[in-house]
């Protein structure tokens, strides 16, 4: 009987039961608003609920069903809207914190819209709701939804109007928000704010996340070559916060932007006095600041401490390796790098023959590259379209024309294009005027 009055319920107030449905519905600018379940014609009065409510004591049944889909959703959208419509009608009514359940297990189905909505109708029916459901749908609507910034704003100003005082995941949120569309002055700005009022402490994360997003953003600190105001935020941070490896990662990163390794090893060197542990990541960006800024010898120093200090290698620390011995003329060591990843446990992937590759065309060694790549083509790891373009690339450049004809008709079969380069190469080399039989034979070819 109570199973029959939940489909009876269903069939008179929410949506259709299909996902389909539910993004036809699901609005998200700010000025048509997120509908409301209830405004919107249910078809299918028979969905399929995700249990039977046979138990004696509902209550209990359905409150370990919404802690276990906090964690990990449930299997479809027709569950979750059952659920809420049993929520709706329990008696006594269920607390906020289920309710914020039933919220993070859509978040977590990536369902944010829906999650919006059904916010919207909890307060339309007057349910109860606190800080962590706010903050659950301003995180919705800053990081995740298009063009719901502003209706993250208003959510603040209706949380304060609720009595309710926005914390430092609130704030954090919309901090996050605003860098997400690109906006690091008023991101900033927020941020001084709360400096400057102290009515809400920023922690470690809202540091971090300044930090980053102002290097990361196209008028950020970094890219305006101002990563020292970047290092200042992060030597202001109260006694007491601690930055994380992330927030070194980044700043890092901004130094070798600018051509600053020395200044990038000093601050590594610091992450190391200060008792943290690098992460791969922090090894990828140093390896590759070392390799791009010319300081080869210095990475392969990196390089080898890594091993010293047991930290696992992955084949993209090998391929930035590679990559930066083969842009310095050091050929050799990356050949035997490439050699001996098998033996390390490690199989190199197109990106590794790809640059591979590349370096030998670059010394000539054409006739080599096409011998890694015949290994390729009849390999786990098929080339792809950057293969093609670097050897043809190659083969024009080495005048190996033929060959380019070969590779050229090769990558039409297999249905890969040429990139901007090789098409540059092919109209200058159609072009000439050049009277060398290959070369006419080539243009023959290629204007068929």
């Amino acid at each position: 009987m109570m199973k029959m009055a939940f489909k009876s319920l269903l069939s008179c107030r929410f949506l259709p039961h299909s996902s389909a449905a539910v993004s036809s519905y699901c609005v998200t600018r700010v000025d048509s608003h997120f509908h409301l379940f209830s405004t919107i014609t249910n078809h299918n009065p028979k969905p399929k609920p995700p249990f039977i409510a046979s138990s004696p004591r509902p209550h209990a049944q359905l409150q370990q069903l919404l802690y276990d889909k906090s964690k990990i959703g449930f299997d479809n959208l027709d569950d979750a809207l059952f659920v809420f419509h049993k929520m709706l009608n329990m008696k006594p009514p269920l607390s906020v914190m289920k309710f914020n359940q039933l919220l993070v297990a859509l978040v977590r189905m990536q369902k944010y819209s829906v999650a919006v909505s059904m916010f919207r109708e909890l307060r339309v029916l007057c349910i109860p709701v606190n800080i962590v459901t706010f903050n659950t749908i301003i995180k919705c609507c800053c990081c995740h939804l298009n063009n719901t910034l502003d209706h993250a704003f208003s959510l603040l100003g209706g949380m304060i109007k609720s009595g309710l005082v926005p914390n430092v995941v609130t704030y954090t949120t919309l901090i996050k928000g605003l860098l997400s569309q690109d906006r690091p002055v008023d991101a900033e700005h927020l941020f001084k704010k709360l400096l400057t009022f102290n009515e809400v402490q920023p922690n470690v994360v809202t540091y971090s996340i300044v930090i980053d997003g102002l290097c990361k953003t196209s008028n950020g600190y970094c890219k305006r070559q101002k990563v020292d105001k970047a290092i200042d935020l992060r030597r202001q941070m109260p006694e007491g916060l601690k930055p994380g490896v992330e927030t070194y990662n980044t700043i890092i990163h901004g130094l070798f932007q600018m051509g600053r390794h020395g200044e990038a090893r000093n601050l590594f060197n610091e992450l190391l006095s200060n008792g943290d542990k690098p992460d791969i990541i922090t090894c990828r960006i140093l390896l590759d600041g070392f390799c791009k800024n010319q300081q080869i010898d210095e990475a392969i120093s990196f390089f080898g401490l890594m091993e010293c200090n047991g930290i696992i290698h992955d084949i993209q620390i090998y391929n930035i390796l590679i990559d930066g011995l083969c842009k310095n003329r050091k050929l050799d060591e990356a050949r035997h790098i490439f050699n001996n990843l098998v033996s390390r446990g490690l199989q190199p992937d197109v990106v590794t023959h790809n640059i591979l590759i590349r370096g030998l065309c670059q010394e000539g060694l054409f006739e080599e590259a096409k011998e890694l790549l015949s290994k390729m083509e009849v390999s786990s790891c098929l080339p792809n379209d950057v293969t093609y373009n670097t050897i043809i690339h190659g083969s024009l450049v080495n005048k190996k024309y033929k060959e380019a004809l070969v590779l050229i008709e090769t990558m039409r079969t297999r249905r890969f294009s040429a990139d901007a380069s090789t098409t540059s190469m092919v109209i200058d080399l159609l072009s000439t005027e050049e009277q060398d039989q290959s070369v006419l034979a080539f243009r023959k070819w290629f204007l068929q």
